[in-house]
């Protein structure tokens, strides 16, 4: 009876010609689950009440059962319904609101970290999150409480209708969510003591949060996708019995350094005998066989392989196009597994230097492409969606590597990245696998946002996207629009894409967000900031409710981080600490203030030449003033343990830049990288004994009569410290755990003031492990007692 007067109440208020406001008491609600709805529609419910209670402040009690006299919220499917693959519904009377949708089955107990990762359909959830933005107008601009933008209120305003969604022409939506590992950040000693503690809590939390965000942008998918690097293990697996599997390269079928990124001989009949032979052969046979090549170079020079390529173009180089020789291998692939299977597929990227149109061979039917494009050269794009489509490619995904020139500053790079989409889409691109989200959500957020709404409403224009974001902020969304449009306008469409060039030079091997951290004070200046400032401080002034504000206050807030992030780019040399420290002060301060990946951005940071002097200022936080070491040393083993009786301790330092080894110290001494000698990369495996380093110190006049210390981020094991020739100081290894420590030696003493440079040498002793200085060394300075 109850289930004919809920359908009855839902079809009379859907058939009605206008739609009826009313409000609904939270108090005097229920959400009702199914008592055999799945794990997905449950989670839905409890998203439900989280959601109103955060807008309401009460919370919504969860029943099996309705109450004749209680608003319902009923999470079931009609009987007899048929759904779209991940379609979603809800359906609003004045009596109840109805939730179901398409979902795939997962386990009973499956909770929500589990549903978020690995269900691809999830209608239920879709049905929720697009109710909460139609009819209680929120707004998911971020992830968590941090990001969610809501109209506070007692009472729940809603309207008699219904809503549908369904995928479309995009039947894979996929941002990739850059979670981190909260153990291995736990355990990474280059990260600073307070991020390590920090991590067994905020990451779980932050990989959460951002997972469900992706659920509230419908990310998801209708099918299985293979693909990805798909040989990364088989050199381990093959390489021995068959080396003909793998490129010639300089002679010979080998790994050029990590064994993961071997390229493929996509010539040999044998290679496409065993990928199929390892499909037909799986204990669970996949609908889709992934051929994609490993990363990076050295592509095979074979005499088959070079004739599957089209004819070199004048002016570049043989390995310059590719593509020709990996889609011979694709279509050769589904041709003798559709002996097997005729409805097999086979997944490809168009990637790196096989992303180009081919010229000599058509598409096979069944070829799904994943395509990487350049982000700053989407005019070219467009042009090879449609070379590829000439030559027989229906089925393309985008897999852009777009968000990867992020550096945590507001950047301005939304509409560019909704234009490469809108490419995509306009071409028939099936899906998508964006790679990936930062997390700098304050500065470049909106650009995450606006590219998974265009995944949504892909009809929908820039300026509709722009304005639905900043409509969270209120009557302050005219600042807040005024904003966003400053660094889009004036420093990304003004200073970095017309510069995109030169910019990827700095940064090497077309790198645009080294290039630009390296280089950042040609493209950013101190009144940005200050015109940016007074724009969010004029939203500050208007009417603005308490989630409005907040918001803004948090925008505000990272506006300043982004001016402390500028000024500790800019600086250089002796100013670099001053510039740092109070960066990193902010950061810690405000850590649950801003929605920031911390992490991630400090690893950027510190992996460009720590840009910001981050991990100067997080190992000298005990000083007053600082100064960081380069990491390139000299370095000289000794075996016999002769160096005291030589008094190596004296070198002098011209005479180690000569004869001794450069070696870097952000790794140990048996890091064959260290070295360009093949023997020396030989000896130095597996060392274990005594070596010396030297270096040649520059220390700031200004510290004159200061206590000084070098600071040393870790030795493996024990180290003894000479400056000038003279003792300064020796950390004993005695604890297990030593050799993973930093710790401090005073040099003061030793300094002679009347010479510009100061020449250091350091004996270590290592007796098992990686040995020798690898975490980096810094000066720092303290004033005297009086």
């Amino acid at each position: 009876m109850m289930k004919k007067l809920m359908t009855l109440l839902i079809v009379s208020a859907v058939s009605a010609a206008m739609a009826a406001s009313f409000t609904v008491d939270p108090e005097n609600a229920l959400i009702v689950v199914a008592p055999k709805a799945g794990a997905v529609s449950r989670l839905a419910a409890a998203e439900l009440q989280y959601y109103l209670q955060l807008m309401t402040g009460k919370k919504i009690a969860v029943a099996s059962k309705a109450a004749p006299d209680k608003y319902i919220f009923l999470f079931e499917k009609p009987a007899g319904i048929k759904l779209k693959p991940e379609e979603a519904v809800w359906e609003t009377t004045e009596k109840m609101t109805r939730f179901y949708g398409d979902s795939s089955p997962v386990h009973p107990r499956a909770n929500a970290l589990a549903i978020f990762l690995r269900a691809p359909r999830t209608g239920d959830l879709t049905a929720v999150y697009d109710f909460l933005e139609r009819q209680l107008k929120f707004r998911f601009l971020a992830p968590g409480e941090l990001g969610t933008g809501y109209v506070p209120a007692g009472t729940l305003k809603l309207e008699t209708g219904e809503n549908r969604w369904a995928p479309g022409q995009l039947i894979k939506r996929e941002i990739r969510s850059g979670n981190g590992n909260a153990k291995a950040a736990a355990n990474n000693l280059t990260l600073p003591e307070f991020y390590r503690r920090k991590a067994p809590t905020d990451i779980p939390k932050r990989n959460l949060d951002t997972l469900r965000w992706l659920k509230q942008q419908r990310m998801g998918s209708s099918v299985h996708f293979t693909y990805g690097h798909a040989f990364t293990r088989w050199w381990k697996l093959y390489g021995a019995e068959h080396p003909e599997y793998f490129a010639l390269h300089k002679g010979k079928r080998a790994p050029w350094g990590n064994p993961a990124n071997i390229k493929m001989c996509p010539s040999c009949s044998g290679l496409i005998d065993q990928i199929v032979s390892n499909w037909k052969n799986a204990k669970v046979r996949s609908s889709m066989i992934n051929v994609c090549e490993n990363d990076w170079g050295n592509y095979c020079e074979c005499e088959g392989c070079r004739k599957l390529d089209a004819p070199v173009r004048p002016g570049e180089k043989w390995d310059t196009d590719l593509t020709d020789r990996y889609l011979w291998m694709a279509n050769e692939v589904i041709r003798r597994a559709r002996k097997i299977d005729p409805e097999v597929k086979v997944g490809f990227y168009a990637y790196s230097v096989y992303r180009f149109p081919p010229r000599k061979f058509r598409v096979e039917p069944g070829i799904v492409i994943g395509f990487v494009p350049g982000m700053t050269s989407w005019q070219k794009t467009d042009e090879m969606y449609k070379e590829w489509r000439k030559m027989g490619a229906d089925m393309m995904f985008q897999r852009p590597n777009d968000q990867h020139i992020n550096t945590g500053l507001p950047m301005g790079i939304e509409e560019i990245m909704f234009k490469h989409f809108q490419i995509g889409y306009r071409n028939g691109m099936i899906g998508t696998d964006y790679d990936m989200l930062h997390g700098f959500w304050p500065a470049t957020g909106i650009a995450d946002y606006i590219l998974a709404r265009a995944h949504i409403y892909p009809e929908r224009s820039f300026e509709e996207h722009v304005d639905e974001y900043c409509s969270a902020y209120g009557d302050a969304a005219p600042e807040v629009k005024e904003y966003y449009a400053y660094w889009r306008n004036e420093v990304f469409d003004k200073r970095l894409y017309p510069n995109r060039k030169k910019i990827e030079e700095k940064g090497r091997y077309g790198n645009f967000r080294r290039g630009l951290m390296w280089d950042l004070p040609k493209y950013y200046f101190e009144k940005d900031f200050d015109l940016t400032d007074a724009m969010l401080q004029k939203g500050l002034q208007k009417n603005l409710n308490r989630r409005e504000k907040e918001l803004l206050e948090q925008l505000i807030l990272a506006n300043r981080h982004a001016r402390l992030t500028y000024s500790a780019l800019a600086a250089s040399g002796d100013a670099k600490f001053a510039a740092a420290r109070p960066l990193h002060q902010f950061r810690q301060e405000n850590w649950d203030k801003i929605n920031m990946n911390w992490y991630r951005l400090f690893s950027i940071e510190a992996a460009f030449g720590d840009v910001t002097g981050g991990k100067l200022s997080a190992a000298l936080e005990q000083f007053a003033d600082g100064k960081a070491l380069t990491l390139r040393w000299y370095f000289k083993p000794d075996p016999k343990d002769e160096g005291d009786k030589m008094n190596w301790k004296d070198t002098p330092f011209t005479s180690a830049e000569k004869e001794w080894h450069k070696v870097y110290v952000n790794s140990g001494w048996e890091n064959p990288g260290n070295y360009a000698d093949p023997a020396m990369r030989s000896f130095m495996k597996n060392y274990d004994g005594t070596g010396w380093y030297a270096l040649r110190l520059n220390i700031p006049k200004k510290w004159q009569g200061k206590k000084i210390f070098l600071h040393f981020g870790a030795v493996d094991e024990s180290a003894w410290i000479y400056l000038n020739g003279k003792f300064c100081g020796e950390r004993v290894s005695k604890d297990p755990d030593d050799w993973k420590k930093s710790f401090s030696i005073r040099i003061d003493q030793n300094i002679n003031w009347q010479q510009k440079y100061q020449s250091l040498v350091v004996k270590v002793r290592d007796i098992g492990g990686q040995g020798g200085i690898w975490q980096p060394v810094a000066l720092g300075c303290k004033e005297k007692e009086e």
